[in-house]
C-alpha cells in the first residue's frame, strides 16, 4: 500500500510577502524622501533669491564704481601732472605774454614806443597804428594777428640807430619792415652844425593771438 505525502512551503510565501511589502515601503520612503528634499530645495531656493539677486546687483555696482574710480583717478593724475608743469614754468608765463600777448594792447606799445624814443634822445613827432579790432589775421593759423604801424621821431644819426636796437630788442615781437632817415634842417644849417637833425620813418607790424571765444 502506497502513503502520498502532501509538503506545504508556507515559508517560501512568507518569504514573497515580505520581500513585496519591503520593496513597497521602500518606494514609498524614497517618494516622500524625494518630495520633501524636492519641496525644501524649492523653498530654500524661494528664500534665498532676492539675496542671490541683491548680491550680483552688489557685484555690478562694485565693478562699475571700480571702473569709474579708475577713470576718475586718470584725470586726477592729469590735472596733477599739469599743475606741476604749471608750477614748473609759472614764472615763464608772464615772459610769454610780454612776448607775444593775448590782446593786441596797442596803449601798452605806444607808451613803449614814446618810452624808446626819449631814452634814444629822439622826439617821437608822431605814431600810427591801425587800431581795428580784428587786425589782419595771419594765413595758416586761426589765432595770430597783426597791426601795421608807423612813427616819425626827429634826432640824429645815433639816435636814430638806438631807436632801432630798442625796438629790435623789445620783449614783445615787432616785425621792423622799412626804415629811411631824411633832413631835418636847411642845408645851410647842416653845413655848420656838427650834429645835423634827422627824421627817422620806421614802418613795421606787432603781433597778438587773439583769444577764442
Amino acid at each position: 500500500m502506497t502513503e502520498s505525502f502532501q509538503i506545504n512551503k508556507p515559508k517560501i510565501a512568507l518569504w514573497k510577502n515580505l520581500k513585496e511589502k519591503k520593496g513597497t515601503q521602500t518606494a514609498h520612503s524614497f517618494f516622500w524622501l524625494s518630495f520633501s528634499l524636492f519641496v525644501t530645495a524649492f523653498f530654500i531656493l524661494v528664500a534665498i533669491r532676492p539675496t542671490i539677486l541683491t548680491i550680483a546687483q552688489l557685484n555690478k555696482e562694485i565693478k562699475e564704481k571700480t571702473k569709474a574710480n579708475e577713470i576718475l583717478q586718470k584725470k586726477i593724475d592729469s590735472l596733477v601732472a599739469a599743475q606741476n608743469v604749471y608750477v614748473k614754468y609759472a614764472n615763464k608765463l608772464s615772459l610769454v605774454e610780454e612776448v607775444l600777448p593775448q590782446r593786441s594792447h596797442f596803449g601798452n606799445f605806444s607808451y613803449y614806443l614814446e618810452t624808446a624814443s626819449s631814452s634814444s634822445g629822439n622826439l617821437l613827432v608822431s605814431f600810427n597804428i591801425a587800431k581795428s579790432a580784428e587786425g589782419k589775421k595771419l594765413s595758416g593759423n586761426s589765432l595770430l594777428y597783426s597791426s601795421d604801424f608807423s612813427l616819425q621821431a626827429d634826432g640824429n644819426f645815433a639816435s636814430a640807430k638806438d631807436l632801432i636796437d630798442l625796438l629790435e630788442t623789445s620783449k614783445r615781437i615787432v616785425n621792423l619792415e622799412t626804415f629811411s632817415l631824411s633832413a631835418n634842417q636847411k642845408k645851410e644849417e647842416a653845413e655848420t652844425s656838427t650834429t645835423p637833425s634827422l627824421k627817422s620813418e620806421i614802418k613795421g607790424k606787432i603781433f597778438w593771438l587773439k583769444q577764442k571765444k
